[in-house]
C-alpha cells in the first residue's frame, strides 16, 4: 500500500499512488480522478505531476476526499502541499515543522538524561544487536557481534548503560529487550556525547571504505557551491532524508543486521562577498 506519510512531496505520492491503483485495479484511469473532482481538463493532473500547475485549497480538499485519505492522512496532506509549493525557505520550515508533528510513526524522542546512549560508538550499535540477537548474559557472544568486535569488558559496560537510562530491559525469560522502537536526539541536538559518537562513526566509516566490499556499503562525496539560502535548504531535505529512513527501517520486518548511516554537510571555504 502507498502512505502518504511516506513522502515529502505531494507530487511524488500522486505519481506512486496512481501507478499503484492502476496496477491493482483494473480499468482504472486518471478520468476517475478527474471526473470526480469536476475537473474537465484531461491534462490537469499531468500538469501538476511536472509542476507546471500548483494545486488550489479548494482542489486539496476535493483531492483528499477523492482519494479516501482519512482525517490525520488528510491534514499531513494539505501541509505537504503546503510545504512543496511554498516559495521562501521561511515558509517550508513552518511547513516542515507542521508535517513532522502531523506524522504518524512510533519515533521516540530522548530525553537528556538518554543521551549517555552516544557516550561510546558501541552503546546504539548494541542496542540495535538486541532486537534481532537473543542476549541473556553472554558478553563474549555478544562482543563478537558488534564490527569491528569489541571486547566482553565493554559489551557488558554497554548493556549497563544501556539498561541504566531505560533503553533495554530483561523480559520475563530474561532476555534483554529494546524498551522503545526507533528512538532520535531530533534535529541539531548539540551534546558532549553526540558530538563525540558522530566523530567515531566518522572513523567506522573510513574503515569501511578499506575493509567493507563495495556490494554491502555505500560511502560518497559531493563537493557543491551553494548560496545561503539554498544551504538552509539543503539542510532540510537533509533532515527529511534521514526521517524517511526511519520511517523505512520502522516498516522493515526482517531486519538481521546494523549499518551505520552518516550524512555530512559542513563549509568547505571561506564565504565570499
Amino acid at each position: 500500500m502507498i502512505s502518504v506519510f511516506d513522502y515529502q512531496n505531494y507530487r511524488h505520492f500522486l505519481a506512486d499512488f496512481l501507478a499503484y491503483k492502476k496496477s491493482e485495479e483494473k480499468g482504472f484511469s486518471q478520468r476517475d480522478i478527474l471526473k470526480k473532482m469536476g475537473i474537465t481538463s484531461s491534462g490537469f493532473l499531468a500538469n501538476v505531476l511536472s509542476g507546471r500547475n500548483n494545486l488550489t485549497t479548494t482542489q486539496v480538499a476535493s483531492l483528499c476526499s477523492v482519494l479516501k485519505l482519512k482525517k490525520a492522512e488528510a491534514a499531513y496532506f494539505e501541509t505537504m502541499v503546503l510545504f512543496t509549493q511554498a516559495k521562501t525557505i521561511e515558509e517550508k520550515n513552518t511547513y516542515y515543522t507542521r508535517m513532522v508533528k502531523l506524522h504518524k510513526s512510533k519515533f521516540k524522542s530522548l530525553k537528556p538524561s538518554q543521551l549517555s546512549l552516544f557516550a561510546k560508538w558501541h552503546f546504539a550499535v548494541i542496542r540495535e544487536i538486541l532486537y534481532f540477537f537473543e542476549f541473556s548474559g553472554d558478553y563474549k557472544e555478544l562482543a563478537r557481534m558488534v564490527d569491528p568486535q569489541i571486547t566482553p569488558k565493554e559489551a557488558e559496560e554497554a548493556i549497563y548503560e544501556l539498561e541504566k537510562i531505560g533503553l533495554i530491559a530483561k523480559d520475563a525469560s530474561g532476555i534483554y529487550r529494546q524498551k522503545q522502537g526507533i528512538v532520535s536526539t531530533g534535529d541539531e541536538v548539540r551534546s558532549f556525547h553526540v558530538s563525540r559518537f558522530i566523530l567515531e562513526t566518522m572513523k567506522r566509516a573510513e574503515r569501511a571504505l578499506d575493509e567493507t566490499p563495495s556490494q554491502e556499503r555505500d560511502l560518497s562525496v559531493l563537493t557543491l557551491k551553494v548560496s545561503q539560502q539554498k544551504m538552509k535548504e539543503i539542510k532540510t531535505e537533509i533532515q527529511m532524508f534521514r526521517k524517511k529512513l526511519l520511517r523505512m527501517v520502522e516498516q522493515d520486518s526482517d531486519q538481521k543486521q546494523v549499518y551505520q548511516c552518516n550524512i555530512n554537510f559542513f563549509p568547505a571555504s571561506k564565504r565570499g562577498e
